[in-house]
């Protein structure tokens, strides 16, 4: 997978970037994705490089079925939202 965006590794810019996408509700831009896996996934969900990943999780993750996972997650992948968020 190329990258889409410039914001290399996870940064404070990168950041920025990802707020100023979820300010304009671009949770779909290829851009918002891009950030998200390359420095944010990598980082805190997987832990490893992104060529290390699993064959199912790279089969999954774009199969998401958003009509389920963003009432539970929200759109934001930055902290808990939606229904997740008064899970106990």
């Amino acid at each position: 997978m190329p990258a889409i965006c410039s914001c290399r590794p996870w940064t404070r810019r990168a950041l920025a970037q990802i707020r100023s996408l979820e300010a304009a509700g671009k949770f779909v831009d290829p851009c918002y994705e891009d950030l998200l896996t390359r420095p944010f996934y990598t980082d805190h969900i997987l832990r490893m490089p992104l060529d290390q990943w699993p064959d199912p999780v790279k089969r999954a993750l774009p199969k998401i079925n958003r009509n389920i996972y963003v009432p539970m997650q929200w759109r934001s992948e930055m902290g808990a939202s939606g229904k997740l968020a008064q899970w106990d």
